[in-house]
């Protein structure tokens, strides 16, 4: 007499190759998540100028990134200094 799971679903038959191919084909998504994000997040530092600011300069009209806690900047093209306090006011 053969014994029956009356109730119970079947069992999904898997081969070791097929197994193996998920087993993989999982591995390599994960690897490529994992990729992706440190990118994004890379990209997402690389972008961040939080502490800089654009300056136009008094004098040859360039506009450049300064440091915000810096009063005085020097202009990167004619070399002059500009006075932030100035500025603001105009």
């Amino acid at each position: 007499m053969a014994l029956r799971n009356i109730g119970a679903p079947p069992m999904i038959e898997l081969s070791p190759v097929t197994a193996m191919t998920a087993y993989l084909t999982l591995l390599l998504l994960l690897i490529t998540a994992v990729w992706l994000y440190s990118i994004l997040k890379r990209q997402k530092k690389s972008l961040d100028i939080t502490d800089e600011e654009l300056t136009t300069c008094e004098y040859c009209q360039i506009v450049y990134l300064s440091k915000k806690f810096k009063r005085y900047t020097h202009c990167p093209q004619c070399k002059s200094m500009n006075d932030k306090k100035s500025l603001d006011r105009s």
